[in-house]
């Protein structure tokens, strides 16, 4: 399974201009650099998070390419479906872009959705419990706990009870199972 990182002038100019920006072929020519780079950088790293995601989660990717749009300006830093990311700085679009991942490979897991809908939790937190479980396990063991540590602090400053994610230190793999004894 690998990312098709795409630059859709279009789909820019519209998220841009949506965003009360205005569109300039500058832009076009920033993003088509920018696209280059984070595919170079994103493949160096993209076969071990894959087949992280897939280890830790428990499941499978059901797509053996997934195209991921990148634009420069939106309201949102990303979006799972379909896969989009704002231009930032690499290192942490790559963050950004496992934890869309990790959205998209649990969407279509019935069990963990009705499992979910048994949690007493607010909905963002419902939806982000399992996603940060994933994200943060699969980030420690490639890159290391601060790293994670660091893209809560910079994502998820006031979003999300970070205080129910560290309850659930002991989980290492397959989100569901996990969920379910817990709960």
């Amino acid at each position: 399974m690998n990312i098709h990182f795409k630059y859709s002038t279009v789909f820019d100019e519209l998220l841009s201009e949506m965003s009360l920006i205005p569109y300039t072929s500058k832009q076009k020519d920033f993003m088509i650099n920018y696209v280059s780079k984070l595919s170079k950088d994103w493949g160096k790293d993209e076969s071990k998070i894959m087949k992280e995601i897939e280890k830790v989660s428990g499941l499978k990717f059901k797509y053996d390419k997934i195209p991921c749009f990148v634009v420069k300006n939106m309201g949102f830093e990303a979006i799972s479906y379909p896969l989009t990311v704002k231009a930032l700085d690499i290192k942490k679009v790559k963050q950004i872009l496992i934890h869309e991942l990790v959205h998209v490979i649990l969407k279509d897991d019935t069990k963990l959705l009705n499992l979910l809908k048994k949690i007493k939790l607010n909905e963002e937190d419902k939806v982000h419990l399992p996603v940060l479980l994933v994200q943060r396990k699969v980030v420690e063991n490639i890159y290391g706990r601060k790293i994670f540590n660091e893209f809560l602090d910079y994502e998820f400053n006031e979003d999300i009870d970070l205080d129910l994610i560290k309850k659930f230190d002991g989980f290492e793999k397959d989100v569901f199972s996990y969920l379910k004894k817990k709960i």
